[in-house]
């Protein structure tokens, strides 16, 4: 692989990075919001929706985390 496309790779993991973080950043939000949920509400649809919510964003960060990881083997 030539420099310039290892340099394009280079560019894609960090705007790969940038959105993993603001993912997280917006799943820190929603957990945020569910802990000053009271106790009775925390078996409710909404709070369990939240819940889910915040697992699959965890697990896109998780996805797109390793993704960099992968593509930073080739640079």
């Amino acid at each position: 692989m030539n420099k310039e496309r290892r340099q394009k790779i280079r560019e894609v993991i960090k705007d790969i990075s940038i959105i993993s973080s603001r993912l997280d950043g917006i799943k820190d939000d929603e957990d945020d919001t569910r802990v000053d949920v009271p106790e009775n509400l925390q078996s409710s649809e909404q709070y369990e929706t939240s819940e889910r919510c915040s697992d699959i964003m965890g697990d896109a960060i998780s996805d797109l985390n390793q993704i960099c990881e992968n593509l930073e083997e080739i640079t």
